[in-house]
C-alpha cells in the first residue's frame, strides 16, 4: 500500500446535501450523518503555519544543485548503472473506483496514552495505526507481492562490506515533502535514527535494534547510507521499510526526553496523507484525522483510490453494549465485532430491523494477516510461575473446549503455536487439551498438595495458591474470565479479579509488576523471536518479553535465523523456535479467529477482496471510501422504510493466495 507502514488514512467534511433520516417528519430514527460532496481535505501547511511550525515553500522538483549521481533530478537514467534497484511492478491494493470525501466514524475502547509514536506507552496497535496515517517510511511491502516498493525512497542499493555486514543506500524522493512544506532529505533519516537510539525513550529494545546500524551518513540531500557489522536478513527491512521517519527540522535539536515531553499530547507535522489537528484531540473522549489536500504524492497514479475518507474520528467507548447500541442507532458507522455469540445468535437480519431491512451490512472477511495470540502470559521471574510444573498445570486447566463450544459457538480454533495457522506453526507441537488430572498432579509436585478449609491449595508453608488477576471492565470480557475463574476455583486456585483500566494494566505489565495478566498480541508478518523472547530482554522493562524468558538454545537459534537468507531455512528454525516456546509454557494460550467480522451502514464502496491480503480490520480506514450515492439510497430508503438489497456474508478473496505466482 502507498500511505504509510500500517496502510491506513482519512477524510473531511462537505456540504451536507441531506439532512437527518426521519419518520414523517418527526424525531429521526437514525442518524446516519449528512450526505457529504467530494472533499480533498485540508493544506497542511496553512494548518501548521496556524501553530507556530516553521513552514517553507519549495518548488517541485529536485533541488537544482544537485547531480544525477548524487540523486538530483536525472537520477532516474543512471540508477543502474549506479546499482540501484527500485520496483517499478508495484501494485496497489486500492480500488480505483475510491474518491476523496466523508466521513468515517470507528469506536475506539480506550483513549491512547500518548499521542507521541516512539517511546514509553507509545507500542500500542492504535497508535501504530495512527502513526501509519500520519509518517511514512522509507519503503514499503507490496501486499500482492510482499517486495519492496517506494515510499520516501525511490530506490535503493545493498552491499556486502569489509565488516562482515552490509552496507544499504537510499535514494529519496526529491519531490518528498514534510506537511509544512519542508523537503524531506537525508537529514531527516539520520535525526531519526539519532532518536532511535536515545535512550531517553524509555524503549529499550528500539535502541538495541537500530543500534546494530552505524549512524546514517549524509551523502547528499537525496542519498544517505547507513552500515551493519554483521549480515541479517531483517537488517534492510527494519531500517528502510520498519522506520518511521521524522522531520529533522523538529526533532534535530531534541533529545529524546524533550521529544517525549513536547508532543505527549500532540503529534508533529508528518509526510503522510494524514494529520491530527490540536483540535481534533478531545482528550479522553475522541480523535479525528483530517485529510490533507497537498500531500505531495496525490498524483501518482499508484496511490489512487487509497486514503479517501476526509475525516476519520475514533470516538471512545468503553462499554461495549454501548457500542453496539450507537452503531445500530448511525451514531458509528463500523462495528467491529469480537463476541461470536453476538454475531452468531443476536447480529443478525432476523434480530435486528437496520440488518433484515439491509441498512446495515455485514461481513466475515478472510485475509492472510499474520493470526496473533493470546492468553495467560506467566511472571516467570517471581513465584509460583518460576516453576514450570506450575505454568504446564495452568495451562492444563484452562479449559479452552469448554470456552469455544460454549460461549464461542465454535467460531474459534484453539492456539497450539506462537504463529498459529501460518508456515512457522511447528505441526508437531503439543496439541494441550484441558485435562486436570495432570494439571492437579503437577500442582502437587510443586508443593501444592493439600486443600485449606476453602477448597484452595497450600503448600507447606500455609501459603495458597491465589493470585490477583487484572482484567477489563467489559461485560463481554467478564463473562469469560468468571468461567476461567470457576474452572480454577475447582482446582483450588483462588483467582482475584481485579478490573483495571487499561492505560493502568499497559503499566503495570510493562514495570512487571503482575504475577499472571492475558495478553493479546498482534501477528509479525516476518517473525522476529527475538524481540518478544530473547534473553537480554528478559529482565529489562518496557519490553515484550513480558515473561521473563530465558533460553541459551532459542538466543541460538535467532543468531542463526538472523543469518538464514532462504525462506525454506527461515520456516525451519522458526518452528523449532515454536516448539521451544511451547515447551517451556510461558503462557497458557488462548484462541483465536483467522477473520474479521464487522458491520457497517451501507453507504461505503469497498474493493472485492474486502481488506488487504495482509492487514486487519485497519486496512478499511485506506482501502474504503464514503459512496455519496449510496447515502442517499440509504437515506431514501429508511425515510420509505424500504429494503436495501442484503449483500454476501463471507469474503474469502484471498484463500490459497499466493504471492509468488502473481504477474508482474
Amino acid at each position: 500500500m502507498r500511505f504509510g507502514q500500517s496502510s491506513i488514512l482519512t477524510l473531511l467534511g462537505a456540504a451536507m446535501l441531506g439532512s437527518l433520516i426521519g419518520c414523517g417528519g418527526g424525531k429521526a430514527r437514525f442518524d446516519t450523518g449528512p450526505i457529504m460532496e467530494p472533499d480533498e481535505g485540508i493544506n497542511s501547511v496553512e494548518y501548521w503555519a496556524s501553530k507556530g511550525f516553521e513552514t517553507q515553500e519549495n518548488p517541485p522538483g529536485a533541488l537544482p544543485d544537485v547531480s544525477a549521481e548524487l540523486g538530483g533530478a536525472g537520477f532516474e537514467q543512471l540508477a543502474a548503472s549506479l546499482g540501484f534497484k527500485t520496483n517499478e511492478n508495484q501494485k496497489s491494493m486500492a480500488d480505483p473506483r475510491g474518491v476523496p470525501g466523508g466521513m468515517l466514524r470507528i469506536p475506539l475502547q480506550e483513549f491512547p496514552a500518548t499521542m507521541r509514536s516512539e517511546g514509553k506507552d507509545a507500542n500500542t496497535a492504535f497508535m501504530s495505526m495512527v502513526s501509519g496515517m500520519m509518517y511514512k517510511s522509507m519503503m514499503s511491502l507490496d501486499s500482492w507481492t510482499d517486495e519492496f516498493t517506494p515510499a520516501l525512497a525511490t530506490h535503493w542499493k545493498v552491499e556486502d562490506n569489509a565488516l562482515g555486514g552490509q552496507t544499504f543506500t537510499f535514494r529519496i524522493n526529491p519531490k518528498a515533502r514534510w506537511q509544512t512544506g519542508h523537503r524531506i532529505t537525508a537529514e531527516d533519516i539520520k535525526a531519526t535514527w539519532k532518536l532511535m537510539v536515545d535512550d531517553g525513550l524509555l524503549q529499550p529494545y528500539k535502541g538495541i535494534l537500530y543500534r546494530q546500524y552505524s549512524e546514517p551518513e549524509v551523502l547528499s540531500p537525496y542519498l544517505v547510507r547507513t552500515s551493519t557489522k554483521d549480515l541479517n536478513w531483517r537488517h534492510f527491512l527494519y531500517f528502510g521499510a520498519s522506520m518511521t521517519i521524522y522531520p529533522a527540522h523538529i526533532i534535530g535539536t531534541m533529545t529524546a526526553k524533550e521529544y517525549m515531553e513536547r508532543f505527549q499530547n500532540q503529534t508533529m507535522p508528518g509526510s503522510g496523507l494524514y494529520l491530527l489537528r490540536d483540535e481534533d484531540i478531545n482528550q479522553g473522549n475522541s480523535l479525528t484525522m483530517t485529510r490533507t489536500s497537498n500531500h505531495w504524492d496525490k498524483d501518482n497514479p499508484i496511490g489512487k483510490g487509497d486514503g479517501n475518507f476526509t475525516k476519520v474520528k475514533f470516538r471512545v467507548v468503553t462499554d461495549e453494549t454501548l457500542q453496539r447500541e450507537m452503531f445500530k442507532k448511525g451514531e458509528l458507522d463500523i462495528y467491529i465485532v469480537g463476541q461470536a455469540k453476538y454475531w452468531v445468535k443476536e447480529f443478525l437480519p432476523e434480530q435486528i430491523e437496520q440488518l433484515g431491512k439491509g441498512w446495515i451490512q455485514r461481513k466475515k472477511i478472510y485475509t492472510q494477516n499474520p493470526n496473533g495470540t493470546s492468553g495467560f502470559v506467566f511472571n516467570m521471574r517471581e513465584e509460583p510461575f518460576n516453576d514450570i510444573r506450575v505454568r504446564r498445570a495452568f495451562a492444563y486447566l484452562l479449559n479452552r473446549e469448554k470456552l469455544i463450544d460454549k460461549l464461542f459457538y465454535n467460531e474459534y480454533l484453539p492456539i497450539h503455536s506462537y504463529y498459529p495457522g501460518s508456515v512457522y506453526e511447528n505441526p508437531n507441537n503439543e496439541k494441550i487439551k484441558y485435562d486436570p488430572e495432570t494439571g492437579l498432579r503437577l500442582l502437587a509436585e510443586a508443593g501444592f498438595a493439600h486443600r485449606d478449609g476453602e477448597g484452595y491449595l497450600v503448600n507447606a508453608r500455609g501459603q495458597r495458591l491465589e493470585l490477583d488477576l487484572m482484567t477489563d471492565e467489559s461485560p463481554t470480557w467478564e463473562r469469560i474470565i468468571t468461567v476461567i475463574q470457576e474452572d480454577y476455583k475447582q482446582a483450588g486456585i483462588k483467582l482475584n479479579l481485579k478490573p483495571t483500566t487499561g492505560a493502568t494494566q499497559f503499566q503495570m505489565v510493562m514495570d512487571r509488576k503482575f504475577k499472571m495478566h492475558w495478553q493479546t498480541w498482534t501477528g509479525l508478518y516476518f517473525p522476529n523471536p527475538e524481540s518478544s523472547f530473547k534473553s537480554n530482554l528478559a529482565d529489562e522493562p518496557n519490553t515484550n518479553n513480558l515473561s521473563g524468558f530465558k533460553s541459551k538454545e532459542l538466543d541460538s537459534l535467532c543468531e542463526v535465523y538472523n543469518k538464514a537468507f532462504s525462506q525454506e531455512e527461515r520456516i525451519k528454525l522458526i518452528r523449532r523456535t515454536d516448539t521451544i516456546l511451547m515447551e517451556n509454557y510461558q503462557e497458557a494460550l488462548g484462541w483465536y479467529g483467522p477473520f474479521t467480522r464487522l458491520g457497517y451502514w451501507d453507504k461505503f464502496g469497498m474493493p472485492e477482496w474486502g481488506l488487504s491480503r495482509t492487514g486487519d480490520w485497519t486496512s478499511l480506514v485506506s482501502l474504503w471510501w464514503y459512496d455519496a450515492d449510496k447515502h442517499k439510497e440509504l437515506v431514501n430508503a429508511i425515510k420509505k422504510d424500504q429494503n436495501l438489497p442484503l449483500e454476501k456474508v463471507e469474503i474469502d478473496y484471498w484463500k490459497g493466495y499466493d504471492p509468488a505466482t502473481i504477474a508482474r
